[in-house]
């Protein structure tokens, strides 16, 4: 995770200068959200997504959560 929060770092001048890095215990990784996708727009990604090149990495987690719904925030 430190790893992350190094590349921030490195990417921030060419960012949204308004952008803020994630501090690293909010870091976390999204292994399936869709949000709102009618099933038409779901098997044209699905298509999109495997046409995709991927490039293969490894992560080790330090734990994980299981949220059945988005959370909403007041921002």
């Amino acid at each position: 995770m430190k790893q992350i929060s190094l590349i921030q770092l490195e990417l921030a001048p060419f960012l949204n200068t308004t952008a803020r890095p994630v501090n690293l215990h909010n870091l976390h990784m999204t292994l399936g959200f869709w949000g709102q996708v009618d099933p038409t727009s779901y098997l044209q990604l699905l298509d999109e997504i495997e046409a995709m090149p991927k490039i293969q990495f490894s992560q080790n987690l330090t734990s994980y959560t299981f949220w059945p719904q988005a959370k909403s925030q007041n921002l």
